[in-house]
């Protein structure tokens, strides 16, 4: 009996350590076509800032979390020349106001 109670506590605990934290970041599909339309859009404000032929190479990684619309965490990678170089996107969208507001950092 104590040890099926333990079994059952642990995975009960495991569960729960693993779970989405409501309010908090969820992973998202790096393929999902919203996610790299939202990149390349980043990809183009990053472009228009720096001297250099850039191309968009691919997405690395996206999160998303809701508020009072949705916070992106996109990361991808862009290349000049033979170089890449990995930029990091925080993208605030709210579709009912129009608003799509992106910020532009480095990972």
């Amino acid at each position: 009996m104590s040890t099926k109670l333990t079994v059952l506590c642990f995975f009960g605990i495991m569960a729960v350590a693993y779970s989405q934290i409501p309010g908090g970041f969820a992973e998202q599909d790096v393929n999902d076509p919203q996610i790299i339309a939202l990149a390349q859009k980043s990809f183009s404000k990053f472009a228009a800032t720096r001297n250099g032929n850039f191309e968009f190479v691919k997405v690395k990684s996206a999160r998303s979390q809701v508020v009072a619309g949705i916070n992106y965490e996109i990361e991808f990678i862009v290349k000049n020349g033979n170089k890449e170089e990995c930029v990091k996107s925080t993208v605030f969208s709210q579709p009912w106001t129009q608003t799509e507001e992106h910020t532009l950092g480095s990972c």
